[in-house]
């Protein structure tokens, strides 16, 4: 490597070990940010009002292949 630099981002935090990281290449430059954190499905489901999750007239549907 001829010529390498660690310049911080203008937060100036660096990440923890483990942390998660998105990678992005451009030309010559490695740009490493946080990336989004991924929410569980019990966070999912809590967050998702009453009876939204449920197709109306979904389970009267006959089937459509070799379901059972």
């Amino acid at each position: 490597m001829e010529n390498c630099h660690l310049r911080h981002g203008t937060s100036g935090k660096q990440p923890k070990v483990g942390a998660r990281l998105t990678l992005e290449i451009a030309d010559a430059e490695l740009k490493m940010k946080p990336a989004r954190r991924r929410k569980s499905l019990a966070e999912l489901l809590a967050a998702t009002p009453d009876g939204l999750h449920r197709a109306e007239g979904w389970d009267e549907r006959p089937t459509a292949g070799t379901e059972q």
